[in-house]
């Protein structure tokens, strides 16, 4: 599951396309596409690393180049269970007017990550309540 987290190639196949791996103290961009967006041109924005706990926590600050004051943070943490790993996902420092997409973005995304990790083909992103 880390390297789903933090694998640019990985990171493609559930939730954008990263420009490079993440790792300590990095900022890499990323690419929603149409697909996600529902627009020609996608969204284009960074990722910069402030938590780097392998294989247990990752932390970023989500950076919003249309507002340079409006970064969110996302916190992902794994805990083992088994042979499964339990993920949580926090997303904070949100715009009210966020809230909505964000959190449907999240569940759409994660059905997509579960799909991956099981082998299964995933659903069309945009098939998915965003």
């Amino acid at each position: 599951v880390w390297a789903m987290l933090t694998e640019a190639e990985k990171l493609g196949a559930w939730f954008a396309r990263f420009d490079a791996d993440l790792g300590p103290d990095r900022s890499v961009g990323l690419h929603f596409g149409p697909e996600v967006t529902g627009t020609p041109e996608g969204y284009d924005s960074t990722f910069r690393v402030t938590r780097w706990e392998p294989p247990r926590a990752l932390g970023c600050d989500w950076l919003d180049p249309n507002d340079p004051d409006g970064a969110s943070h996302v916190l992902f943490e794994l805990e083992p269970r088994g042979d499964k790993v339990l993920l949580g996902i926090s997303n904070s420092r949100l715009r009210p007017s966020d809230l909505a997409d964000v959190g449907g973005g999240w569940t759409a995304h994660t059905a997509v990550l579960a799909a991956r990790l099981a082998g299964d083909a995933p659903p069309p992103l945009r098939t998915l309540a965003y």
